[in-house]
Order: C-alpha cells, then structure tokens, then sequence
C-alpha cells in the first residue's frame, strides 16, 4: 500500500477516536497498520480477520479513500409491521383509550373501521 498523505494520517488520527462502527473502525486499523509497514498477513492476524478482507480493505481504501471503507446501505431483514398495519394498531388503541374514558369495557367490535371510528385520531407524523 502506498504511504497516507498528511492529510490522510490527520483524517485517520480525528475520525478513529470517534468511530462508533466496530467494522469501520477495524477497517480503519487496518489501514492504519498498513501505513506502519504491516504484511497483509500480520494485519490479519492482529485484526483477527481474513487476508482477503485486509487485501479488499486496503484496494478500496487506495480506490475511494476513508470515505470507501464506510458500508453501504443493508437491506436487512424487512420490518415484521408495515404502515397500515402501524396505523390500524394505533387505531385500536386509540378506540380503546377513548372507550376507557367513556367506562366501556369488552373487547372492540369486529368489523370497525378505523377512518370512520378514529377520524379524529391524530397520525403519525413520519
């Protein structure tokens, strides 16, 4: 790899006392080791990692800069509660607060529609 510029080492220096990303801030390690003369096999070892992820690391670093070692958006695993279904619940408890108050009990009617029962419930605000 190629030696950081000043300015790079002065990044390196600033972002990883801040770095809240254990992956990002491992990346950053090793970049780090490598700029000190480090093998990719010794940074693997120290690091704990693959020496294709070191060797990957430090190409993207050379490609993009720190920016680069950032990840990219993931998908993850989708929500279990879209947004009608985030809206009926906040319709029912809504409905129930409000029978509450009136000193109704039992459960809520079948069949209720929440436009026509909770017009005046407030929405979520995104």
């Amino acid at each position: 790899m190629r030696q950081l510029t000043q300015d790079e080492v002065d990044t390196f220096r600033r972002v990883s006392k801040c770095a809240i990303d254990g992956r990002l801030a491992l990346r950053y390690q090793a970049i780090w080791f490598s700029h000190l003369g480090k093998s990719v096999q010794e940074i693997a070892e120290l690091l704990d990692v693959s020496v294709e992820s070191v060797r990957n690391w430090i190409h993207i670093f050379e490609e993009d800069g720190f920016e680069g070692l950032a990840d990219d958006w993931r998908s993850g695993r989708p929500p279990k509660a879209n947004e009608a279904y985030i809206e009926r619940l906040l319709d029912m408890v809504h409905i129930s607060s409000l029978r509450a108050e009136h000193g109704e009990q039992g459960p809520l009617p079948s069949g209720w529609q929440p436009e026509r029962s909770c017009s005046n419930r407030p929405r979520r605000s995104s």
